[in-house]
């Protein structure tokens, strides 16, 4: 019984599977690694950018939700959609192209914060 009322739960809010990426380029001693987290696009937009951003990436892992140990985040509202993601940095050499990114982003409005 308790199954059935969590699921209907999700059902409701559309929240069945929380969608995210993490990705990694320069595997080895000094890995870059930065999540991406969809906070509410549309399903395919955000399959979009994640697969955009495996340009970027060594590896890609589809994941429940980015990890809450990032030193920076960009939260991006798109242009032209209802929903935003959010972006988790966690390696220290990103920081600084990210937060240009992030403040000068095409795809809609960042706002960057360091933890």
């Amino acid at each position: 019984m308790k199954l059935w009322i969590v699921l209907g739960g999700c059902l409701l809010t559309g929240n069945v599977f929380a969608e995210a990426c993490m990705l990694e380029s320069n595997p080895g001693e000094y890995p870059n690694k930065w999540c991406m987290e969809n906070a509410g696009a549309p399903t395919n937009v955000f399959n979009n950018f994640c697969s955009g951003s495996a340009d970027e990436a060594n590896t890609v892992t589809n994941i429940a939700s980015c990890p809450k140990n990032s030193i920076a985040t960009c939260k991006l509202t798109l242009n032209g959609v209802n929903g935003k993601f959010v972006q988790h940095v966690y390696t220290v050499s990103l920081l600084k192209a990210y937060e240009m990114t992030c403040k000068n982003n095409v795809a809609g409005k960042g706002v960057w914060k360091l933890k």
